[in-house]
């Protein structure tokens, strides 16, 4: 399906997606950069300043039930929990929840379940598999309610906590019968609840948990001992970032061509590899302050470790499944046209950092892209017709998260 990109003054979103600046290419191989499927936002877990700290988790509002035969809320359900270390799932123990109905009350008893707190998937599990169920002995309907998935939202509230909201309409649970009730097994109950989690003097939140990633291996005749980009563990995810605020500039016929304001490029590493297919995310692109459209069709972008170093280089290949196809660039006086080819080199690659902030820097200054322009007005900076002088230069930062 092709995907297309408005690289015009669109505002950067303030989600939890770390949002970073970069160039939209015009007549240059910069387009295979910027034309793939955006990359979804994402926080791996929870992280807090010092460990092992106890977290604590207050009710926002009651929690609220709707199970087919009336509504009821329940109230002071409190959350208690240690972490011991940067984790992408927190169990919390849940106590002191009162559940009420027609003026009749209830705790709500956990029987050894949970919350499990998972923010990469957006999900609170009621777990371990096997516990429970949970149970609400009201007079009017008892209520039990097992293990399961529940979908929830995670938002680091700017102030040192994290909120986290539960909200579902197929709640799965069994009612015994009651003078309100009658009796069975179902999966479309309501439910929704919310909490402010908190680590005591210590700073909560939900972000990215960094693993290292770095480019390792030696020029050599053995495959296995080539230059590769590696994680410490697996599945991991690796991320891209220009380094400054419009670092990036793509040139061509009539010098700098496009500059774009936010973009983010990422690839899943499941092992280590030297050939490296890059989405990519961005938005603000411009030609002389005007928007510039991106217009994918069956192409993409990879980059290429090659078998030197250290010190370290790598290639870059615009890659099309469909043959004739390129990426377009569509702006008010050009329309530009980057064909599938490959082996562009003039790229090196530097480790940085230590442990889990490992990553690598990647210097770009890739010259001889080929490209075709259609001049729609005398604004365009290029006549006409072929060109093989695309270049693009700048430095794009690499890290690592767990996935």
């Amino acid at each position: 399906m092709d995907r297309e990109i408005n690289c015009g003054r669109a505002a950067a979103g303030k989600g939890l997606m770390r949002k970073r600046i970069f160039v939209c290419a015009v007549g240059s191989l910069a387009a295979t950069l910027i034309a793939l499927p955006g990359i979804a936002s994402a926080n791996d877990g929870f992280a807090s300043t010092a460990y092992p700290v106890e977290i604590q988790g207050t009710p926002e509002s009651e929690e609220s039930l709707s199970l087919g035969y009336g509504s009821f809320a329940c109230s002071g359900n409190l959350l208690s929990g240690e972490l011991s270390a940067a984790s992408e799932e927190l169990p919390l123990y849940a106590e002191g929840s009162v559940c009420s109905q027609f003026g009749e009350a209830a705790s709500m008893e956990m029987k050894g379940c949970r919350y499990e707190l998972r923010p990469e998937t957006n999900a609170a599990v009621i777990g371990p598999a096997g516990c429970g169920p949970i149970r609400i002995p009201l007079p009017s309907c008892t209520i039990k309610i097992g293990p399961q998935t529940l979908p929830a939202t995670y938002a680091n509230t700017g102030k040192g906590t994290v909120s986290v909201s539960i909200s579902t309409t197929s709640l799965q649970f069994t009612r015994e019968k009651g003078y309100a009730c009658s009796a069975g097994t179902f999966s479309n109950g309501h439910y929704d609840a919310s909490w402010n989690l908190s680590a005591g003097s210590q700073e909560l939140r939900v972000e990215d948990i960094a693993v290292g990633v770095l480019v390792t291996g030696k020029e050599s005749a053995e495959p296995s001992a080539q230059p590769q980009v590696a994680a410490e563990s697996y599945t991991s995810r690796l991320l891209g970032d220009q380094s400054e605020a419009y670092g990036l500039r793509f040139q061509g016929t009539g010098g700098v061509l496009a500059e774009c304001q936010s973009a983010q490029f990422s690839k899943e590493l499941t092992a280590a590899a030297k050939d490296l297919a890059v989405k990519t995310s961005l938005g603000g692109c411009r030609t002389l302050g005007l928007a510039t459209t991106v217009k994918m069709n069956s192409c993409g972008y990879e980059f290429h470790v090659l078998n030197a170093g250290p010190p370290y280089a790598a290639s870059i290949d615009v890659d099309c499944s469909v043959a004739g196809d390129g990426i377009e660039f569509d702006n008010p006086f050009c329309n530009v046209k980057i064909p599938a080819q490959s082996g562009l080199t003039g790229i090196s690659l530097t480790n940085t950092g230590e442990g889990v902030n490992r990553g690598f820097s990647m210097v770009l200054n890739a010259k001889n892209a080929q490209y075709t322009v259609q001049k729609k007005n005398f604004l365009c900076q290029a006549s006409g017709g072929s060109y093989s002088n695309g270049s693009f230069v700048g430095t794009v930062n690499w890290r690592g998260t767990k996935h």
